[in-house]
């Protein structure tokens, strides 16, 4: 799984191989841990927008049904 451009200003990808994403989630909090996004994974490529974010520090969760993937910290500059 990659997350890219990271930092980011507009949008960051999500790409995930060799991955089943029918049961695949992710949520996207800030760095106070509040849910700003959440959405299913349906492609093996997922965009995600941070244009209408502050800059800061985000933290993007990979979920399949409850259990935890991966987690990743992302920047947002201007």
């Amino acid at each position: 799984t990659k997350l890219f451009p990271n930092p980011t200003t507009d949008f960051i990808t999500l790409d995930i191989n060799n991955a089943e994403t029918k049961d695949l989630s992710y949520t996207l909090t800030d760095i106070n841990g509040k849910t700003i996004a959440q959405q299913n994974i349906t492609s093996s490529s997922t965009n995600i927008s941070m244009a209408d974010y502050a800059t800061g520090v985000y933290f993007l969760n990979i979920t399949n049904k409850d259990n935890q993937v991966q987690s990743y910290k992302i920047l947002k500059n201007k």
